[in-house]
């Protein structure tokens, strides 16, 4: 009798795993496409089977086995990071690039242009008022076009740091959940056979790693410590050391808990490309817009200093102005001359036109970065074209690296669903085996009863 108990406990315990090993398999199924969940393995231990010592068999209930692959995820968050970042850069010089467009009739490229033109004009009229006035009205779109190119960066270079502190905060949401579920693993010695704590700390993991690089260390107890660039601790445990932003010099820079500037560090992630956007791409283009702009009002200027006004007088007032503290091309400008105070002559023929004609001959005179001002703003908007699809390349190079690591991970970890049809099978037919034998011993045990009584 004793043997026959023990036989049905033996049945009863394996009818048990098989049931969670279906449970786990319909997990598996209902989570395939769940971001951050990997196949789960339901493992058995087999009893022992010694019939004279009245051990029966059978299988019992085992540890719950996790397929995640460490360096595959890593490897994902690595991609992540730099594809990240080059989608960043790629979308900001996207944006930038119609600033500098060369085929607008209101842009730097041919407002200069126009200027010469009303040089040249000036030089076949030099005593026409209309011909004065054009000239003054080009000089004055000509500021403005390069002004509106100017405010458009300033603009960008605004917006990149609204993104930056926004980046910010999201990183440290993230380094405040990671620490949050660090805690959960702390607190349960089970934590570890959660499939669901597993998924969403890795999803949370992958999610941080689209704005920042960043190397994740995992503890005995499951808890990860997360190292920003490497080097600067964030998450220790369930506690997290918040990011910081400085905005106030030239230079954005991102701090950590302590203030201590860690920009340098940071190598890829969307704040990578912020930051590139906002301290060295912008500004690149600034000081050669602010080169133009100050080259172009100081020849004209000097060019005008030269002849003799209508008056027959040296001008006193310059046509051009600005601010270079502030930026020539953001505060580029003209003085409200009258059309009398331009120099059109020479001083050697008053009232002739040969100052006009020096004025005109400006735009094919290397006076800025040894080219023309035509020639120079060409190059920028060429340089910004370069850049825009060197972005663009590095971003499909970087998508297809991402791709694959992805496609590595899913085949080392990922949930296959022909696999889980076949485990499903098998468990099937292991729990009617053995629901067929408890019922069996059910039989023999009412047979057994029948005959005692």
């Amino acid at each position: 009798m004793g043997g026959l108990l023990a036989s049905i406990l033996s049945t009863s315990s394996s009818l048990r795993a098989f049931s969670q090993g279906l449970n786990v398999v319909q997990n598996n199924v209902a989570n395939a496409n769940t971001p951050g969940f990997v196949k789960q393995t339901q493992d058995f231990t087999v009893n022992p089977f010694d019939l004279t010592r009245g051990l029966t068999g059978g299988v019992s209930i085992g540890p719950l086995l996790n397929s995640r692959n460490e360096l595959a995820e890593q490897a994902v968050r690595n991609q992540q990071s730099a594809s990240a970042s080059a989608d960043q850069r790629a979308g900001d010089l996207q944006q930038l690039e119609p600033i500098f467009d060369l085929s607008s009739d209101s842009g730097v490229s041919e407002s200069l242009n126009k200027l010469f033109d009303s040089f040249s004009q000036l030089s076949v009229s030099p005593n026409s008022n209309p011909s004065r006035q054009n000239v003054l009205d080009r000089a004055k779109q000509a500021a403005q076009a390069i002004n509106r190119s100017a405010a458009a960066l300033s603009s960008a270079s605004a917006g990149a740091d609204t993104q930056i502190k926004n980046t910010v905060d999201g990183i440290n949401r993230l380094l405040d959940k990671i620490a949050t579920l660090n805690a959960e693993y702390r607190k349960s010695a089970d934590a570890g056979q959660n499939p669901s704590l597993d998924a969403d700390i890795h999803r949370t993991l992958e999610e941080l790693s689209q704005s920042v690089d960043f190397s994740a260390t995992r503890a005995d107890d499951g808890s990860f410590t997360i190292q920003i660039g490497g080097q600067t601790t964030a998450v220790i445990g369930d506690h997290a050391y918040h990011l910081g932003v400085d905005l106030s010099g030239t230079q954005a820079r991102v701090q950590n808990a302590q203030g201590t500037d860690i920009s340098t560090q940071i190598g890829s992630g969307k704040i990578r490309g912020l930051l590139d956007e906002r301290n060295t791409t912008i500004p690149s283009y600034f000081t050669d817009l602010n080169g133009l702009a100050s080259a172009l009002a100081d020849s004209v200027n000097a060019g005008l200093a030269n002849g003799l006004d209508a008056g027959g007088n040296v001008p006193t007032v310059p046509l051009f102005t600005y601010d270079a503290t502030n930026g020539a091309a953001l505060t580029l400008a003209t003085n409200p001359l009258a059309t009398s105070d331009l120099a059109a002559a020479s001083g050697s023929a008053p009232g002739g036109n040969g100052n006009a004609l020096a004025l005109g001959d400006l735009r094919n005179l290397k006076e800025v970065g040894g080219f023309t001002f035509v020639e120079f703003y060409g190059n920028l908007a060429g340089r910004v074209g370069r850049d825009v699809a060197n972005a663009q390349g590095d971003q499909q190079t970087f998508g297809a690296l991402l791709i694959q690591a992805q496609s590595f991970r899913s085949d080392s970890s990922g949930v296959s669903l022909d696999e889980e049809a076949a485990k499903l099978i098998q468990f099937q037919k292991s729990y009617q085996a053995a629901a067929k034998l408890v019922s069996v011993l059910n039989g023999l045990t009412d047979t057994l009863l029948g005959i005692i009584q």
